[in-house]
């Protein structure tokens, strides 16, 4: 028999025996099979070399639309970065204002009390405050029921006046607001170039009346509604009739009733002053002044256009004792629902 001799050393022997250790790995250990091997790739058992069979699913992703719903996870490998979550239409019905006071779903926590909408109807945009609704009414907003505070006003008629007169702002107009009208207030009774409640006049007479007759009715009959007005007033301390220079003219045709405002003062033992209406320089009608307070003399008298309607007066007495007469103004008056 023929001798061998090795020519390795011992180092060199462990060298190699240490890579083949490496290389060469014990897999009687291995339990894994090919259902256990991502699919695509190899492992070596005690059987041998074998491919992976187990799916790669990726990245799965599964929502849940109903409260029993579930989501099934399929077999296989999964990456870690799948997720399963409620659906967003679902999710946006998770809010407090859908659940009860109190209860918490899913973190969360309900607002809504008894007597809110469950009509299912989406009240989340409703912008409305008990302030924007009638007083008694109930209306659904974000979920809670709101009962109104607007008050009501009630029908009512309102009377012009010299000042202004409002609404008060903030309230609902239950019944009909009537602003009063006036059947008088039309331009004829409305002194010239005044207006009133937008109605411009055209009665021509002022403070002294009608210096044309025009704004005076037709037929003039004798009353006590002043029309014409002379108030320039006059002592008289002469014991003759003298003209008081206070008169009117006439404009329109008729019968008026002429009023004086007098007084007499001093003593009365002498007697009383006369007061005169003088038409067209005659004397008409004539009267004495009996108290030391004014009075008003009055005498019916009808009379033409352009008829001069005068004041006389006279006092009565000597220089030792005399009562004086004061006129303080003509005044025409007729029956008529207007006038001065």
């Amino acid at each position: 028999m023929a001798n061998y001799k090795l020519s390795y050393t011992a180092s060199q022997f462990e060298q190699a025996m240490k890579a083949y250790n490496e290389k060469w790995k014990d897999v009687s250990q291995v339990t894994a099979n090919a259902a256990n091997v991502l699919a695509g790739t190899y492992i070596v058992t005690n059987q041998g070399r074998i491919q992976g069979t187990m799916k790669n699913n990726g990245n799965v992703a599964g929502t849940i639309s109903t409260k029993d719903g579930s989501y099934t996870i399929p077999t296989g490998y999964h990456s870690g970065s799948g997720t399963v979550k409620i659906s967003d239409t679902e999710q946006a019905k998770i809010i407090p204002a859908n659940i009860k006071k109190g209860v918490t779903i899913l973190g969360q926590t309900g607002t809504c009390e008894a007597g809110t909408t469950t009509s299912g109807t989406d009240t989340t945009d409703a912008t409305a405050s008990a302030s924007d609704i009638r007083s008694g009414k109930t209306a659904y907003v974000n979920g809670r029921k709101l009962t109104g505070t607007i008050p009501n006003q009630a029908a009512q008629t309102i009377t012009p006046g010299t000042t202004d007169k409002t609404i008060s702002s903030g309230k609902y107009l239950s019944g009909t607001q009537t602003i009063k009208g006036d059947s008088k207030l039309v331009a004829s009774n409305i002194k010239s170039g005044i207006s009133i409640f937008g109605v411009t006049g055209t009665y021509t007479g002022s403070s002294s009346g009608s210096s044309s007759g025009s704004g005076l009715p037709n037929t003039i009959i004798a009353g006590d509604t002043p029309v014409i007005a002379n108030w320039a007033g006059m002592n008289i301390t002469s014991t003759t009739m003298t003209d008081t220079k206070i008169s009117i003219t006439i404009k329109r045709a008729g019968t008026y009733r002429f009023k004086i405002p007098a007084v007499a003062k001093s003593s009365f033992s002498s007697g009383s002053p006369t007061v005169s209406l003088y038409k067209n320089g005659d004397s008409a009608n004539s009267t004495t002044i009996t108290s030391s307070t004014v009075e008003c003399v009055s005498f019916d008298l009808e009379c033409a256009v352009g008829d001069v309607i005068s004041v006389y007066a006279k006092a009565v007495g000597s220089n030792y004792s005399s009562t004086t007469v004061t006129v303080f103004g003509l005044i025409a008056c007729i029956d008529w629902a207007n006038g001065l």
